[in-house]
């Protein structure tokens, strides 16, 4: 398996300056988080390593958040190391005191890889948004571990493009991240199949955003879509 440090050492300085650009774009969506009025808050599945950080988080911003504000979570059963939805409905409900009624379970984020069912950040993002299109959704927040963040925001933005050409009205989407998480700690990640500390999975996913196969849109479109984002927002 090739290392990340070899990925990222072959891309171009113009790439790589795009890629550090939309790290720092979505550092600064993260710091704003409070300023945003969401019609709906989507938290990103994740293994045992990290799903209370993210359960946690998405609670938080549903106590600041209208009860008409619905919370979206990965909808289907357990697959790879997601516990599923139902797992996480039950959590939000019994350990985080959401509103059951808030809850929405969105289904279809598995893929069949080789025949294995998996779900990832980018097949999350495509029922999402679908959904989000169907219910008038015009701001969303995703919520994810900081070593995550931007790769499931490019991951959104990937899919909302390709819904785009279908004719879904553009969703703004916005980045809110888990807190304090344990960055020495040992986990794993991506499927339970990288073991290590979330300093690793950084490097790691950093990577991730020039994997060809994963089929993501380069850095320079994220900012872009980021810039015309915030026109509409300006434009009120």
């Amino acid at each position: 398996m090739r290392r990340p440090e070899d990925i990222i050492l072959e891309q171009t300085p113009k790439r790589l300056a795009a890629a550090y650009a939309l790290n720092a774009r979505i550092t600064d969506d993260v710091g704003n988080t409070d300023s945003v009025h969401p019609d709906a808050i989507y938290i990103m599945g994740h293994n045992t390593s990290f799903q209370d950080y993210n359960l946690a988080r998405g609670a938080a911003l549903a106590r600041k958040t209208p009860w008409s504000v619905p919370i979206l979570i990965f909808g289907d059963d357990a697959v790879s190391s997601y516990p599923g939805g139902p797992a996480w409905r039950r959590k939000l409900i019994e350990e985080y005191e959401v509103d059951p009624r808030r809850i929405v379970l969105v289904r279809g984020g598995t893929f069949d890889d080789n025949g294995t069912p998996r779900a990832h950040s980018l097949s999350e993002a495509g029922p999402v948004i679908r959904w989000c299109a169907e219910n008038n959704v015009q701001r969303l927040i995703i919520v994810a571990p900081p070593f995550h963040i931007t790769r499931c925001f490019v991951g959104f933005v990937t899919a909302l493009r390709k819904a785009e050409v279908d004719g879904t009205m553009p969703i703004d989407i916005f980045a809110a991240t888990t807190r304090r998480i344990r960055w020495d700690e040992h986990a794993v990640h991506s499927q339970g199949t990288e073991e290590g500390t979330p300093n690793d999975f950084a490097a790691a996913e950093f990577a991730k955003l020039f994997y060809k196969d994963y089929g993501l849109l380069p850095p320079e479109e994220v900012i872009r879509y980021l810039a015309e984002r915030d026109v509409r927002i300006r434009a009120g």
